[in-house]
């Protein structure tokens, strides 16, 4: 028999709603796992309970501490992670960022409360159980499952506000699926790098910026008075930015704060196709890093997690230039 720690953070996955008085209540977890009985043992362990917008570096801390400790133990053969669904993905990427492959990680959660109609925290739960407990699941990084997907930490993310089918990996689509018993993959990732020894409690430190139409440096200016120490910046389309924004962009790279470039359209990366002002090859020219198959928030964590390391220059964009 399997045996698999759950770890939980709360999120709507451990919410009962009362639609009268607007009151959010936990339930026990035994609402969560009393129907996984069986094949698959779940031993559970409460790290928080917070709503996704509540979480910090504190509980992404403790959570990352729990599931380094669960794995180490060898009577566990895989950990769940329950979580709020608004940043699923960045904490999942966090993780993914952190822990060497190896035994399966799964995260998952729910769009509708436990006790709303047609709740899909149970069978997700359900779901991410057989995941990681499935042989297959080990050395695949840290996984998302949502509505009998698997998606990879570092290509999923929420599209939708309220759809049952919100997480999506535009460009990969889902790694694979949990059918019947057990998880079936249509293929397998390159591994990606892990900063095991990476501190990202310097994350307020760097700024994600969106690209708008007629903006001026004074965003980057602003970010730089703040004490900035990286800033990734999400640019139009295949890499190009308003060329107000060019003075800003110089004086951080000649302060010595790396620049990260991604794109804020949901599919893509920026490539530095056009030469004209602004355009991403002349950002290129500039000393602009290009990330690869990335988000902004999880541009973010990586810059962090690389500047936590003391990684300079030509290690960040090399970094970045991987998945």
């Amino acid at each position: 028999m399997s045996t698999i720690k759950l770890l939980t953070t709360g999120g709507t996955i451990a919410m009962s709603h009362d639609a009268n008085t607007g009151k959010v209540d936990r339930p026990t977890n035994e609402v969560l796992t009393g129907w996984l009985k069986g094949t698959i043992e779940v031993v559970s362990e409460d790290v928080c309970n917070k709503s996704s917008p509540q979480m910090t570096l504190v509980e992404l801390g403790a959570l990352l501490r729990a599931v380094k400790s669960s794995l180490a133990d060898p009577k566990i053969d895989g950990v769940v992670v329950t979580h709020g669904t608004d940043t699923l993905e960045e904490t999942a990427y966090f993780l993914d960022l952190q822990l060497p492959p190896g035994k399966p990680v799964v995260v998952t959660g729910a769009m509708k409360a436990s006790n709303e109609a047609g709740t899909d925290g149970p069978a997700n739960l359900m779901n991410a159980v057989r995941a990681a407990a499935c042989a297959d699941s080990r050395s695949r990084g840290v996984l998302v499952v949502m509505q009998d997907e698997i998606h990879a930490a570092r290509y999923v993310t929420k599209m939708h506000t309220s759809s049952l089918h919100a997480f999506r990996s535009p460009e990969s689509g889902p790694l694979g699926w949990v059918r019947g018993e057990k998880a079936e993959y249509r293929f397998s990732l390159e591994p990606a790098a892990c900063y095991p020894d990476a501190d990202v409690s310097s994350l307020s430190s760097v700024f994600l910026i969106k690209a708008v139409l007629d903006m001026g440096a004074e965003w980057l200016d602003f970010a730089l008075e703040r004490g900035a120490r990286g800033i990734v910046l999400e640019a139009f389309g295949q890499g190009n930015v308003p060329p107000a924004l060019l003075p800003g962009i110089r004086r951080a790279i000649a302060a010595g704060v790396p620049v990260v470039l991604v794109s804020r359209c949901a599919g893509g990366e920026p490539q530095g196709t056009y030469g004209y002002e602004g355009g991403g090859a002349m950002l290129r020219e500039l000393g602009v890093v290009f990330a690869r198959e990335l988000s902004g928030p999880k541009a973010r964590l990586k810059l962090a997690a690389l500047l936590s390391l003391h990684a300079d220059a030509a290690k960040v964009r090399a970094a970045f230039e991987r998945p």
